[in-house]
């Protein structure tokens, strides 16, 4: 027997076999709050963490409901009801970076802290890859973006800001774009590496970077 989870709008194939193909309603809202003997709004309520608009007793009802159902609750109807999704993509110049993986799990870690999911990209500091991932980001909803951008970071992100997304930027700062930006204070860490080879008695340095053409933070170290 091959198991398989194949959705669409209200049913979900469970199995398939050569002697047995079965289909099972899928679960809502509805049915959950039927099940625990309240109301959808309260239901919703409790998947979006408003406990206290509820009794405690109410919150241990659904919460065995959704325990026994095994429910999940479907990222585009919330989206359609609340107009978000607790989505955030987060679009990575190389993820093979260890300053870029533990910039990820920072990220991550908020992320699930406050009842958001992450869409990871790697674009490989290609514009093309750029724009194909925040491109598909668009599209399933993203409610912001997080981005390590490529030096001509321009078509998209006139379009992030016609549709009100909101983007933060790090490891970087592209000038001409008025958003918000994190990254590391390059000046102060090149300065107290030159200060202390200058100290040790060294005379003669030699900086070697990557293509500073890619990143403005890279233009900032050289």
């Amino acid at each position: 027997m091959l198991e398989i989870g194949i959705l669409n709008s209200e049913y979900v194939i469970i199995s398939i076999s050569r002697r047995c193909f079965r289909l099972e309603k899928k679960l809502t809202i509805k049915d959950i709050a039927e099940m625990a003997q309240t109301s959808k709004t309260t239901v919703s309520f409790y998947l979006n963490g408003k406990y206290e608009k509820m009794s405690q007793e109410t919150r241990e009802k659904i919460e065995k409901v959704i325990h026994e159902t095994n429910y999940k609750p479907s990222i585009v109807a919330r989206s359609l009801n609340s107009k978000r999704t607790k989505l955030i993509g987060v679009l990575i110049g190389d993820i093979t970076n260890s300053f870029s993986n533990q910039i990820v799990k920072g990220i991550e870690d908020i992320a699930s802290q406050n009842g958001y999911q992450v869409m990871i990209g790697n674009s490989n500091y290609s514009q093309e890859s750029e724009d194909r991932y925040i491109e598909s980001m668009l599209l399933l909803g993203v409610d912001g973006f997080i981005i390590q951008p490529t030096s001509n970071f321009r078509k998209y992100s006139r379009i992030i800001d016609e549709k009100k997304k909101k983007m933060v930027f790090f490891d970087s700062q592209l000038y001409e774009h008025r958003t918000s930006w994190v990254k590391t204070n390059n000046y102060d860490a090149v300065y107290d590496m030159t200060q202390s080879c200058i100290e040790k008695g060294y005379e003669h340095f030699l900086l070697i970077t990557a293509d500073t053409s890619r990143l403005s933070t890279r233009i900032e170290r050289a």
